[in-house]
């Protein structure tokens, strides 16, 4: 029996990314990686339809959930569809990306993307975030082009937890 947690609030982790540090293989070079992560930016790809986006945090997140937003005039064709979620594991090329065992995949739907629909990710997958690689292997049309205008995840950084609080009762 754990006593009951006072935590910080769980939301929006956009402000602990590091947008600035925000990578991306296969982007077209138009478009900026680092927009994405913070508001409405926007990401296509470049020679096909995958794209491979490090997102790193600058302290130690949980994540419980996260939204893909990808909504071009009512167009989701190039919207992603398949997405793999790899926790801490930065240096993942297409081929790892391909055969690796991913932390998460999520196979949105049209609507998912025109929403920005919050998917619930298995919370005890993703203590400890340092870093957060998507693969997007797919999209909504089969379309040489995959694009997203935002993903945001939510859950609280790891200093929010007030560990003195978590003695067993009993």
């Amino acid at each position: 029996q754990l006593a009951s947690l006072t935590t910080m609030e769980e939301g929006d982790l956009s402000k602990y990314v590091n947008a600035g540090k925000v990578v991306c293989l296969n982007a077209d070079k138009s478009t900026q990686p680092g927009s994405i992560v913070s508001g409405l930016g926007l990401l296509k790809s470049d020679t096909d339809e995958q794209i491979i986006i490090v997102i790193p945090f600058t302290e130690k997140v949980k994540i419980r959930s996260v939204a893909v937003t990808a909504e071009s005039k009512g167009d989701v064709d190039g919207a992603p569809k398949v997405v793999k979620l790899f926790k801490n594991q930065e240096n993942l090329d297409f081929n790892d990306a391909e055969d690796a065992e991913p932390t998460a995949e999520l196979e949105l739907s049209k609507d998912d993307v025109k929403s920005g629909k919050v998917k619930k990710l298995k919370f005890t997958k993703f203590q400890s975030v340092e870093t957060m690689t998507v693969f997007i292997e797919s999209n909504q049309g089969d379309e040489e082009q995959t694009f997203l205008n935002n993903i945001t995840f939510y859950g609280m950084p790891i200093q929010g937890t007030n560990m003195s609080e978590l003695k067993k009762s009993g």
